[in-house]
């Protein structure tokens, strides 16, 4: 939800914020 809301905001503060919530979603999504 808040990636949608990022995204909404500003695309320039959406790229940046993908180098940290992609691998972030990947450890919540698949936890060791």
């Amino acid at each position: 939800m808040y990636i949608v809301l990022s995204f909404s905001i500003t695309r320039l503060e959406y790229e940046p914020m993908i180098r940290w919530v992609f691998p972030l979603i990947r450890l919540i999504a698949s936890p060791q």
